[in-house]
């Protein structure tokens, strides 16, 4: 394994002179940069709606690259799908059309690169997430990172005897990495996201570095969270909420740490799915949205608490469990009765 060089140095303080896009320990950040330096695939694990996918923004953002390749992993996903397509029906029409028969006679003219094959044979510096990779088989998973530890991949369809000619367009049987596997230039920084719904076979874990996104539980570090979400879903323009830019800090603690007692509350009745920071976030918005009072927040049902919770079974028994200290009556969705 060669050491990648070119990269500078992933603190997850974002990009110099910018402003930061993430929150990410320094501890967790350090793993991440160890990846990058050494070269190997990171595994990034945490429970749904705590930030694996960000992250690869965030590594993108600071480093200076272009934004991440995202490439969401279905249980039918062969590991050629990554790298190339080949049309087979398209030549298949052309092989009985007259005109087009000459071009059918070849496979190279059917074959197109996916981003991640295009990114290996020119040598791109982009970062890669291979997104809830624990959706594949064994061997997908397997023969994915033989190729990705090599940069190198077959393409099938295209034999021996069209070689010179595919060269012609870029392609070849085996496409491979500028200067083969001993360059030492910069390769793809390479991410798989796991929510754990199958464990990953030891072969794959032992080729890679690890770190576990776990969900933050300082007030101080939520906070902070809620407002770069915010602030990058304005700048976005994805909230027309001109006056999210105003969002007072007083309401934004008071909704973490109300969230916390209702995460506190949905961890010890067994919640299907616990609140993560993607609801907290959302949570914010609407209470912004309907100029909540932040003492209103302090209640044992906080305004329009359901939002944090995507399972009409959580919402039963949570709200079942703290309706008699809200007053008996108060309803999913409701304001509170002052």
């Amino acid at each position: 394994m060669t050491v990648s060089q070119g990269y500078k140095t992933f603190t997850g303080l974002g990009p110099e002179g910018g402003e930061r896009s993430y929150v990410i320990s320094r501890e967790k950040a350090r793993r991440v940069d160890f990846a990058i330096k050494l070269g190997r695939p990171l595994i990034v694990e945490g429970e749904a709606g705590c930030g694996k996918t960000r992250l690869a923004d965030a590594i993108a953002a600071e480093l200076g690259l272009a934004p991440p390749i995202v490439i969401p992993v279905r249980s039918s996903s062969r590991v050629n799908d990554l790298f190339y397509r080949f049309d087979a029906l398209r030549r298949l029409q052309d092989s009985g059309i007259p005109a087009n028969q000459e071009q059918a006679q070849y496979a190279f003219n059917y074959i197109s690169l996916e981003p991640l094959g295009k990114a290996i044979a020119e040598g791109q510096e982009r970062v890669v997430l291979i997104d809830e990779v624990d959706k594949g088989d064994v061997d997908f998973q397997n023969d994915m990172l033989f190729a990705l530890e090599r940069f190198q991949f077959p393409i099938d369809e295209i034999p021996e005897s069209e070689a010179e000619l595919a060269a012609a367009k870029g392609l070849a049987p085996v496409m491979e990495w500028p200067g083969g596997r001993d360059s030492t230039a910069a390769r793809p920084i390479i991410l798989f996201s796991s929510n754990r719904e199958k464990p990953l076979p030891k072969p794959f874990l032992r080729r890679c570095l690890y770190v576990e996104l776990t969900f933050p539980d300082s007030v101080e570090d939520l906070t902070e969270i809620v407002q770069v979400n915010l602030r990058d879903r304005y700048r976005a323009g994805q909230s027309r909420v001109d006056s999210l830019r105003a969002l007072s800090d007083r309401t934004v603690r008071a909704a973490v740490e109300a969230f916390l007692r209702m995460r506190d509350h949905a961890e010890k009745n067994n919640a299907v799915k616990k609140p993560a920071t993607a609801e907290l976030v959302d949570w914010v918005h609407v209470l912004h949205l309907e100029k909540v009072d932040p003492e209103d927040l302090a209640l044992d049902l906080p305004p329009y608490w359901d939002i944090l919770f995507k399972d009409w079974k959580d919402t039963e028994q949570i709200g079942r469990v703290l309706a008699p200290a809200a007053g008996g009556d108060q309803k999913p969705g409701a304001k509170p009765r002052r």
